[in-house]
């Protein structure tokens, strides 16, 4: 069985060479709290790495899911910045066929490539806050009519008094 760092280096060749793990090699592990010392260069390669790793293992009956660690890593390669192009998510994105790789979505909402992802997201957002716009204005519209009614109904309760009598001009 291999150390902790043996695991991290094992993973991190795993992303420069591409080739899947054989049946021996594969037991799902959770990643030394060391990953994210790695320079850039070898989280990068951890991250690809992890990714082939983990899609190797759902190919042969195993369940990742959200206790996914590529998410993790992909994370701290946004953190420094590596990504801002969000290619390397995209490969992921399309390498995996875990949903929560490599942003932690749990759904896809039939996304092919990251790009759509992140518009269906863009989307939903706007959407979300054109609902809040509209129902702020819906608030102060039925405010604005509710008080329109009362100065009405005040009004008229006036005119009638003054007819009745009950005030005096």
């Amino acid at each position: 069985m291999m150390t902790d760092i043996q695991f991290l280096d094992y993973l991190i060749e795993l992303g420069e060479t591409a080739i899947p793990p054989s049946h021996e090699e594969a037991s799902y592990r959770y990643l030394p709290l060391s990953w994210n010392s790695l320079t850039d260069d070898k989280l990068i390669l951890l991250f690809k790495g992890l990714v082939i790793y983990e899609e190797f293992l759902i190919s042969i009956g195993q369940k990742i899911g959200s206790a996914t660690q590529t998410k993790f890593v992909y994370n701290e390669i946004r953190k420094r910045r590596l990504d801002n192009d969000y290619s390397l998510g995209n490969w992921a994105f399309v390498y995996s066929s875990n949903p929560y790789v490599p942003l932690d979505s749990g759904n896809r909402h039939g996304a092919t490539t990251i790009f759509e992802y992140l518009g269906w997201q863009r989307e939903v957002a706007d959407r979300t806050y054109q609902e809040q716009v509209d129902a702020v204005k819906r608030k102060e519209e039925k405010k604005r009519l509710k008080a329109e009614a009362h100065a009405e109904r005040l009004k008229k309760k006036e005119e009638r008094d003054r007819l009745l009598g009950y005030k005096k001009d």
